[in-house]
């Protein structure tokens, strides 16, 4: 059962076509890998999905319920939350008060007492694995930290549908695989997960489908191991130099 459904989803800079006619189809439960080349649309596509940059035409369905002409707050209260692929926590709160900020502003976030707020930031950093750097201000929290703190945030906010943003740029190869296990592990909780990465490996291990943009253009959908395998596809990340040297 789809969760969320794009139709012709597109989104214009003076223009410039950054995410073009795409179809898209999250179902229910499902961890939905979305890769490309640099410049290829992702970004943006994600920025429309959660309104935070607002849509040029096409429409975009959340539960059968259309969101393409919904704020930002409106969405996240609707069940979405997602992370920045550039973290920007408030750098002189804690760790905990960063995270009370995405249980206040959630789903549920407007009806929770200050009591109910730091419980359910304390849950999701517990399970996260950030809870000891609870009272340590952002500031002085490491990268790795930084994007567990901004991951806590996005899942305080009770989310149906998580979308990450490369959460493990500029990880190492240990915490890229504990970040493959966290998803893993948040997909089981029964939230389902839209996740853009540039680390092959981790959408091959992570997700049960993939999509590919180029051009802001949807140019193949399907299993990790086919998509990977699809000339298209190899071109669009290594180009015709790469597939005629292996032609010959």
């Amino acid at each position: 059962m789809a969760l969320l459904t794009g139709r012709k989803v597109t989104k214009k800079y003076s223009g410039l076509k950054a995410v073009d006619d795409v179809d898209i189809e999250v179902s229910s439960g499902e961890i939905l890998g979305l890769i490309g080349p640099n410049g290829a649309g992702k970004t943006t596509l994600i920025n429309v999905i959660s309104a935070t940059e607002p849509i040029t035409s096409g429409e975009i369905y959340f539960e059968d319920k259309k969101i393409s002409n919904l704020k930002t707050y409106q969405v996240g209260r609707l069940g979405i939350a997602r992370t920045f692929q550039i973290v920007k926590p408030f750098l002189h709160l804690t760790a905990l008060q960063n995270v009370m900020v995405g249980a206040m502003f959630g789903k549920e976030g407007f009806k929770r007492k200050r009591k109910e707020v730091i419980e359910t930031a304390i849950e999701v950093m517990r399970l996260v694995g950030i809870y000891e750097k609870k009272d340590i201000t952002a500031d002085q929290l490491t990268i790795p930290d930084k994007k567990k703190i901004e991951l806590a945030k996005a899942l305080a906010m009770g989310p149906k549908l998580l979308l990450l943003d490369e959460v493990m740029a500029g990880l190492n190869h240990a915490e890229v695989n504990n970040m493959m296990e966290l998803i893993q592990e948040i997909n089981s909780w029964g939230v389902t997960v839209l996740v853009i990465e540039h680390i092959l490996k981790a959408i091959m291990g992570v997700s049960s489908r993939v999509i590919v943009m180029d051009y802001g253009k949807k140019i193949a959908e399907g299993r990790p191991e086919e998509v990977v395998k699809d000339p298209v596809v190899i071109e669009a990340y290594l180009g015709k130099r790469y597939m005629q040297k292996n032609d010959k």
